[in-house]
């Protein structure tokens, strides 16, 4: 983690934990991104009953995540480097694979962002065993998709992280 930001950041750690404790928030962890660095991060108070929240772990983003990663997707649209309904997600993250190749081949991020893609809600069954969202990414090669692309909504969050994932990797990259 860089220093030269402590100066600007003033006393941004005493005011997270101020707000952690008045919104009654058991345990969290911020991390601030710069220009690629990370240049503040820390974790406050418990991710469980036993385990610290540190600047190493990760906590999930819930619906947080959403709105910054529909965001982004939306700026590198703007700018061409991306599009909504046309390209495959597979193709900005070739990591990105399904049981089946041919639905792989077809999700564009159109489908990621409202949950048209079919698969069952695995969110609770691996909320507790993930632990990066690579980790869902390989994973998600192996969960059997229950619907048809598109006419069904099945809500899951790591569609969210993986179309983040596809749209950092255009930033970073420039696909």
């Amino acid at each position: 983690m860089q220093t030269d930001y402590a100066e600007q950041l003033g006393n941004l750690t005493e005011e997270l934990e101020k707000s952690r404790v008045q919104c009654g928030i058991p345990g969290m962890n911020i991390a601030i991104a710069y220009k690629g660095n990370i240049i503040y991060a820390k974790g406050f108070e418990r991710r469980n009953e036993q385990d610290p929240f540190t600047e190493e772990n990760l906590g999930t983003h819930q619906f947080f995540d959403k709105g910054f990663n529909a965001a982004a997707i939306g700026e590198l649209v703007a700018e061409g480097k991306m599009d909504w309904g046309t390209t495959p997600v597979n193709h900005y993250l070739p990591e990105f694979e399904l049981k089946d190749p041919i639905l792989a081949s077809q999700l564009a991020l159109a489908d990621l962002l409202p949950h048209r893609i079919g698969f069952p809600n695995i969110d609770v069954t691996w909320h507790r065993t993930i632990k990066s969202i690579w980790d869902l990414i390989k994973r998600l090669k192996n969960v059997d998709v229950g619907h048809k692309l598109r006419p069904n909504t099945k809500y899951i969050n790591g569609m969210y992280g993986t179309a983040g994932e596809a749209a950092a990797r255009v930033a970073i990259y420039q696909l």
